[in-house]
């Protein structure tokens, strides 16, 4: 098994994303709040890139967190799905809630984080 940091770069990467993402909402003034919809996408997309570059075996806090095959097939499925969902969105989100775009797309990222932590957990209190 390798070590702590290699089993959670993906989820870690993801949790790296909702950052980025919650300051840009901060810092950008209400008529560049769309970026903050591009960047969502980068992020999922850079996430998806780190599954294929990332090693893919690992446990991560004595067991609770496994990291292999199965967990990387998942995570792959969740990023797609999400890098759809936010690509297909972008203009409706910005039509709809031109104000509250940032609290939408970290809202995704952070459940998106959640569903890359999902297929790894080993333990009744990491699921």
């Amino acid at each position: 098994m390798r070590s702590d940091l290699a089993a959670l770069m993906v989820p870690l990467a993801g949790t790296l994303g909702v950052l980025v993402v919650l300051v840009a909402d901060l810092v950008l003034p209400l008529a560049k709040r769309r970026w903050t919809g591009i960047l969502t996408g980068l992020a999922l997309a850079a996430t998806l890139v780190l599954t294929f570059v990332a090693p893919g075996e690992g446990a991560a806090f004595d067991g609770t967190f496994v990291a292999g095959a199965w967990t990387t097939f998942v995570q792959r499925i969740v990023l797609v799905s999400a890098l759809i969902a936010v690509v297909g969105g972008l203009d409706h989100v910005a039509r709809t809630w031109t104000r509250r775009q940032g609290e939408y797309y970290v809202l995704l990222l952070s459940s998106v984080v959640g569903m890359l932590l999902l297929p790894g957990a080993r333990d009744l209190v990491l699921l």
